[in-house]
């Protein structure tokens, strides 16, 4: 099985740990997950919920051809989060308005995302650090060493 794991890496920039508590979906991020094993091992992850029913939610960004993820910022823009958690830390994601499972549905299922798709038990992630990523011409956020050089 093909690893995008390096190609997706490059188009990160503005690393940001955080807590659990202040993942939101959309977002992209680098998890630290403790296996049953023991074995800890880092994912680059797509969050599709961060917390539901103990789970945490995601596409393992490993499996996804770059310009197949490049494509749902075509059809959900990037904005800055602007929740109360998070509004300062000027952190960037996808708008996902739709209900989970209609998400699922229409964009995991028809769009070659489902062999990402994973679940992990969310009391086993360790370390959370969320990314800007780069969506090539859908991205609407530049990195925010370029915002700073406008600014």
């Amino acid at each position: 099985m093909a690893d995008f794991k390096s190609q997706h890496r490059v188009r990160m920039t503005d690393p940001t740990p955080i807590s659990k508590s202040k993942l939101e979906r959309g977002m992209v991020a680098k998890v630290r997950y403790k296996k049953v094993s023991g074995d800890i091992e880092e994912y680059f992850v797509f969050v599709l919920q961060p917390k539901y029913m103990d789970y945490f939610h995601c596409i393992d960004l490993k499996h996804i051809k770059p310009n197949v993820f490049e494509k749902l910022a075509e059809e959900y823009p990037e904005i800055k989060s602007t929740s109360s958690k998070v509004k300062k830390l000027d952190l960037t994601k996808l708008q996902i308005n739709e209900s989970s499972k209609q998400f699922y549905m229409a964009e995991i299922k028809r769009k070659k995302l489902s062999e990402g798709y994973r679940t992990f038990v969310e009391r086993n992630i360790t370390s959370i650090i969320v990314y800007n990523y780069k969506y090539g011409r859908f991205d609407r956020i530049a990195p925010e060493q370029e915002r700073e050089q406008i600014d």
